[in-house]
C-alpha cells in the first residue's frame, strides 16, 4: 500500500484553498485541481510499503505540541500548484520528528527539507502566470493522520488509517 503522513484540515481551510481553485480556473487554467477531500500537508511520504503497523508504531512515539498552522503565498514546482504555510518551528518540528522516527524503524524517505505547502493543481496548464490571492485562514492542530493512497476509478482517494494526538 502506499502511504504518506498528514496534517488534515477543517472545513474552514478547504474553503480557503478551494478558493484558490475557483482563482485559477477563472484564469482559464487547466489542471489536475486536487479535490476538497483531498486537501492536505505532507509531513513524510513513505510510499509503497507493506509495513503499515511498522509505520503506526513508529509514528505513536512521536511527540509534539498542538500548533497553528496558516496559508500563506503560492507558487509552482514545475508543473505542481501549491499553496504554502507559513513558516512555524513547531510544525518544522513535527515533520523532523516523524521523519526521524520513519527512519529509526528502517523506512527509506525522500532526503529533501520539508517545505509546508499544499498541492492544489497537478498539470497546471494556465494561459499566463497564475496571479492567486491566499485567504488568510489558519486552523488549530492537534493530530497528525498516516495515509493510505488509492487509485479508485482512475481518482485518487486518501484514507486515514491511523491517527496520533499531539500532545505536550
Amino acid at each position: 500500500m502506499r502511504l504518506f503522513v498528514a496534517i488534515e484540515f477543517p472545513q474552514e481551510l478547504k474553503d480557503a484553498l478551494a478558493s484558490v481553485i475557483t482563482s485559477l480556473k477563472e484564469q482559464g487554467a487547466r489542471a489536475n485541481f486536487t479535490r476538497r477531500e483531498n486537501m492536505h500537508l505532507t509531513l513524510a511520504f513513505i510510499g509503497e510499503t507493506p509495513r503499515l503497523a511498522d509505520a503506526k508504531a513508529a509514528l505513536d512515539t512521536v511527540k509534539a505540541a498542538p500548533f497553528r498552522v496558516a496559508l500563506e503565498g503560492s507558487g509552482a514546482f514545475g508543473d505542481v500548484f501549491w499553496v504554502g504555510a507559513h513558516h512555524n518551528p513547531d510544525m518544522q518540528r513535527l515533520a523532523g520528528k516523524v521523519r526521524d522516527a520513519l527512519r529509526a524503524a528502517g523506512f527509506t524517505l525522500d532526503p529533501k527539507p520539508f517545505k509546508p505547502h499544499i498541492t492544489i493543481a497537478r498539470r497546471l496548464d494556465c494561459p499566463g502566470k497564475p496571479e492567486v490571492d491566499v485567504p488568510k485562514e489558519s486552523a488549530f492542530v492537534t493530530e497528525f493522520v498516516l495515509m493510505r493512497s488509492d487509485r479508485v476509478d482512475g481518482r485518487l482517494v486518501y484514507t486515514s488509517v491511523h491517527r496520533v494526538p499531539l500532545s505536550l
